[in-house]
């Protein structure tokens, strides 16, 4: 039997310990050594307190007992119980005060959810912080889901210039997800679970004012066709296809001309050809010295290769471009040419790239590309490879925005 004053030198004790102050009391301290546990009873002393939508009513009663995981104390599991008051307001009816340490119909105290945060940002392993704190998976994933959504919430209307999508793999076959970035920031500002245009649309409206779409200057994408016509929801911003998926375009048109005539070659009794797929895939400045006479024959051998890999040499060069008509005025002649050569591979290339024109000079005058898409992309990759994947599109969303959503997640008294 502890004696009564030692009583209260213990609730006195963990009321500063969990920073409880009043109307809220410490009335009781119990110890569970053989489970390790001490649970802190908690009454509210004051005849009224605050409905949950802002207004001093009068305390009506008191709901059934609830308990919250604190933060350890003393090397033991921490927990409070309390049986919140309840108001009956004139415009809300009967509602159950919110506690101070906690967010509304939560299980465990802002200071517990804030650790779980912490180590989430640190382990990026839900399993892990579950086994740290001896708290199940699905209670991590419960505040890596709140967090989120607060962080969400208090995302400010900031000013985006500039925009960047891309699609990434969710599963294994054709299911994609589209990735809404913030260039500048370095930042994801949202996902949804296909790469078509409506849910696109939906994505930018729901993601961005309407000021907000009306200030961005440029939307830097691939040259998937959804991506193009979803960005009709931004008025004032050009397209601008990167740089990097137009030089995409470019070898892949030389790789198939190279597998075309190595095949005819072959069946010649020719071996000039190869071993030199990643010899016509490089700039020639980065083809090594001991290899050039190997490029030599086998740009001798395969006119076609040849024809299509200096084309694609020679496209670099727009990128140069001091201005959008010096740029149009390569572009045009380029094409002409590139056509008049008659490789199959060539031409469909070629008619590619005036097709989407438009967007290709707009990179002249932003001189902006994919960098960071495919950086996001990358560390979203790391993501799932560090939670061997996802099971369901939301907890894929929830795991992003947490990590690179460059949000406030830590949750506050004043929620």
């Amino acid at each position: 039997m502890i004696p009564e004053t030692a009583a209260m030198d213990t609730t006195e004790f963990y009321r500063q310990l969990v920073g409880i102050e009043a109307p809220w009391r410490v009335t009781d301290v119990s110890l569970d050594l053989e489970a390790g546990e001490v649970t802190l009873l908690l009454e509210h002393g004051g005849e009224r307190v605050s409905c949950p939508c802002g207004r001093e009513c009068a305390v009506h009663d008191h709901a059934e007992e609830r308990r919250w995981r604190h933060l350890d104390t003393c090397q033991l599991k921490t927990f409070i119980r309390c049986r919140l008051p309840r108001t009956r307001c004139e415009s809300c009816g009967v509602k159950t005060a919110e506690p101070p340490w906690a967010v509304p119909h939560g299980r465990f105290t802002l200071l517990f959810e804030a650790l779980v945060i912490e180590l989430l940002l640190a382990t990026r392993r839900m399993s892990r912080v579950a086994s740290l704190l001896d708290i199940s998976e699905a209670q991590v994933a419960g505040v890596m889901r709140r967090a989120v959504a607060r962080g969400m919430e208090r995302r400010r209307e900031e000013d985006i210039r500039r925009l960047c999508v891309d699609e990434k793999s969710m599963a294994k076959g054709h299911s994609y997800l589209t990735v809404l970035g913030d260039p500048e920031r370095a930042r994801v500002l949202d996902v949804c679970e296909t790469r078509c245009r409506e849910p696109v649309e939906q994505l930018l409206a729901a993601t961005l004012g309407e000021e907000q779409r009306n200030a961005v200057e440029s939307f830097t994408m691939d040259m998937w066709e959804p991506f193009m016509q979803a960005a009709a929801k931004l008025p004032n911003a050009d397209i601008v296809h990167d740089r990097f998926h137009v030089s995409m375009h470019l070898n892949e048109a030389v790789d198939r001309t190279r597998r075309r005539e190595n095949r005819r070659l072959a069946g010649q009794g020719e071996d000039d050809m190869k071993g030199s797929k990643y010899l016509f895939l490089r700039n020639f400045e980065n083809v090594k010295p001991d290899r050039i006479e190997h490029f030599t024959r086998a740009c001798e051998a395969s006119r076609d290769t040849a024809t299509v890999w200096r084309y694609k040499e020679v496209f670099r060069s727009f990128f140069d471009c001091l201005g959008r008509r010096e740029a149009g005025l390569f572009l045009g002649h380029w094409y002409r040419k590139a056509v008049a050569e008659g490789v199959p591979e060539l031409t469909a290339v070629a008619k590619t790239i005036l097709s989407h024109a438009k967007g290709i000079l707009a990179y002249i005058k932003h001189r902006v590309t994919n960098a960071a898409a495919e950086s996001l992309n990358a560390r979203i990759q790391a993501l799932k490879a560090s939670a061997r994947g996802f099971r369901a599109f939301k907890h894929y969303r929830n795991n992003i925005l947490f990590h690179l959503g460059d949000l406030e997640l830590m949750p506050q008294k004043s929620e």
